[in-house]
């Protein structure tokens, strides 16, 4: 008996062959669990993504942005080496000061770029250069550095080159700026001028 009834189970699957398959698969109640972005895109609305998606959606996209800041910060350091060259603010404008050695002879460089809007100082710049003293044993009478000085004068034209031969040699200076108002003090090394 149990051999007849497992027949006419299997002559009932081979009588439903034709029949329309029934699918337990729902595309609303699987849309109805999605997040907002995906029920956009199933109904064919624009995706916008955002800058910070972009940058740190994968893994991959972390590194390669890690990775090109530090190249970034990498060049910055090998193109511009401290205590070659400085850049200050004096009364708004911005002030980058080099000091080239040309086969011997010291020059200060003085490159003023005024802001591109407000008010910046324009007016009477005095300059002071000294070399930066070696450090004598104790009992050694010290001799003060000599001390060159110097005055420019900075008009409202938005870049502004001043060049200033230096009367005596070194390779480590200190560099004081004053307007009328406000006065900066530098350490620089000369670098060699091409």
């Amino acid at each position: 008996m149990a051999d007849d009834s497992e027949k006419n189970n299997f002559t009932d699957l081979g009588s439903k062959k034709n029949a329309e398959p029934i699918y337990y698969y729902s595309r609303e109640h699987r849309l109805s669990n999605a997040s907002n972005e995906i029920r956009d895109m199933n109904d064919g609305k624009p995706i916008r993504p955002s800058l910070r998606k972009t940058l740190f959606a994968t893994r991959g996209n972390i590194v390669l942005f890690i990775s090109i800041i530090i190249i970034c910060i990498a060049a910055s350091l090998i193109v511009h080496p401290s205590g070659k060259e400085a850049t200050v603010k004096l009364g708004g404008n911005s002030v980058n000061v080099v000091i080239l050695n040309y086969d011997g002879v010291l020059i200060l460089g003085l490159e003023k770029t005024s802001p591109k809007s407000g008010e910046a100082y324009s007016g009477i710049v005095d300059i002071a250069v000294s070399p930066v003293a070696a450090e004598s044993k104790k009992g050694d009478d010290e001799e003060a550095p000599p001390l060159f000085s110097n005055r420019i004068f900075f008009t409202p034209q938005e870049t502004e080159r001043f060049q200033v031969t230096l009367p005596f040699s070194g390779t480590n200076f200190m560099i004081l700026l004053r307007t009328e108002n406000e006065m900066k003090t530098l350490k620089i090394t000369a670098s060699e001028g091409k």
